[in-house]
């Protein structure tokens, strides 16, 4: 997945991942692999690179060894269902404002103001994104993040990875 910090893409399919994986319990991870479902305590994924790499997707989950067959099966229902349908108008809106939000309260700290200012040379961003940035976020419309997301997001090319203790598969 070929999507830096500089690309127009990469703000649509932050918002995308927090939507589908994000740390909120109304990501659509959380809420069915998790609370609909009660096969693991956490998931989620996560969406990296800077400038330096390109990026990748990570879906990660915790499951009870007797459970791994019944999670890996509904991480991968979700991501179908969500590469399918995308994200709904009110997930869009709730997830957006998340962002703004978590965002602001992370500027609420001298080491907060910092760590935004590290990041944002590190990506090469100009030090304006830090200004431009929660209304990058609100911009983003549901075409767009279904768009971004169904154009780097692809099951057929996702390595699994299994560690831990388990029964014989």
């Amino acid at each position: 997945m070929n999507v830096r910090p500089t690309s127009p893409e990469s703000i649509p399919l932050a918002v995308a991942n927090q939507i589908f994986g994000g740390p909120t319990f109304t990501s659509r991870l959380m809420a069915t692999v998790r609370d609909k479902e009660g096969l693991t305590y956490g998931i989620g994924s996560t969406i990296s690179g800077d400038t330096f790499t390109e990026g990748s997707m990570t879906i990660m989950a915790t499951f009870a060894p007797s459970l791994l067959d019944r999670g890996m099966a509904s991480i991968d229902q979700q991501l179908k269902t969500f590469l399918e349908k995308g994200p709904t108008e009110d997930e869009l809106s709730y997830h957006k404002q998340f962002l703004i939000g978590n965002y602001k309260i992370s500027l609420a700290t001298t080491e907060g103001v910092a760590s935004q200012i590290l990041s944002t040379i590190q990506q090469e961003l100009p030090l304006t994104y830090l200004d431009q940035y929660p209304a990058k976020i609100e911009s983003v419309s549901l075409d767009q993040a279904n768009a971004v997301f169904r154009k780097y997001i692809k099951p057929e090319e996702m390595m699994t990875v299994v560690a831990g203790t388990m029964q014989s598969r």
